[in-house]
Order: C-alpha cells, then sequence, then structure tokens
C-alpha cells in the first residue's frame, strides 16, 4: 500500500494556496491535503478541535509566518511545546529570506522556503517537500 502524506497548509493567501498545490501535484507527491486559512483554525485543526475532530493529525506542516488571528510564531510555539504534536515536521514558508533567516524559531523548523516566483523556485520547492517527507517517512498514515 502506497502511503500518503497528510499535509496542513496554514496559508491566509488563496494564491499561495493554489501555488502550493500546483507544486505538490507536479512533483508526484502523493498526498493528503488539508488547508487553515489562519492561525486559529490551524490550532484547531491540530488540536482536533470542533468540526476538525475527525481529521488526521498532519505529517507534515507547510506554515506561514504572516497570518491573521495566530501568527506562525505562536503556531510554532504551541506546536513544540505539545508532546502530540512536536514531532511533526514543520516548513516555513515566507515571501523573503531576511524575514525568516535571522529569527530564532528558524531552529525548531526542518526548512525554510521562499513563496516562489519563478519555475526554478517551483522546482527547489517540490524538491524539499519530498526530502523533508523522505526523512520523516515512518510518521505518515496509510
Amino acid at each position: 500500500m502506497k502511503l500518503k502524506p497528510n499535509i496542513l497548509i496554514v496559508e491566509d493567501n488563496p494564491a499561495d494556496v493554489i501555488l502550493i498545490k500546483e507544486i505538490l501535484k507536479e512533483s508526484n507527491i502523493s498526498h493528503k491535503l488539508y488547508h487553515a486559512p489562519d492561525g486559529a483554525i490551524a490550532l484547531q485543526m491540530l488540536y482536533l478541535e470542533g468540526e476538525y475532530s475527525d481529521i488526521p493529525r498532519p505529517d507534515l506542516i507547510l506554515l506561514d509566518m504572516n497570518l491573521p488571528k495566530k501568527d506562525g510564531k505562536d503556531i510554532l510555539g504551541e506546536i513544540k511545546q505539545d508532546n502530540k504534536l512536536n514531532n511533526i515536521p514543520i516548513i516555513i514558508m515566507s515571501s523573503s529570506l531576511p524575514d525568516i533567516e535571522n529569527n530564532s524559531y528558524t531552529k525548531l523548523v526542518d526548512a525554510l522556503l521562499i513563496k516562489p516566483t519563478g519555475l526554478d523556485d517551483f522546482n527547489k520547492i517540490g524538491k524539499c517537500i519530498q526530502q523533508v517527507l523522505n526523512n520523516k517517512k515512518n510518521f505518515f498514515h496509510h
């Protein structure tokens, strides 16, 4: 049986969500995709609260840092302090590298990615996602 990781995209920009979906499709990464449009919904999904009580926990989180309601830094802090969540690999996605590379929270994540602007970036992001997934394949759900 082929493994399909559950991927949670925490991103408020619909265009970026479409782009990430396209990257996953073009990279032939088999997956089940879930989307949280803001930080509050992301935490509800991660803690399986309310209408999200029956979704699986993610095997990978793609996290934007600038989010409404709760920002990415707050979400990252909560994930890393929770024993049920802190082993989930996290890829931070940002519009600019200076915004993320000099912050202390970058040591808590598996990868830092700049949101793509061209085809080369597109391919690099797909490869990075695949590499992180390959390193954590023991966590995948069937």
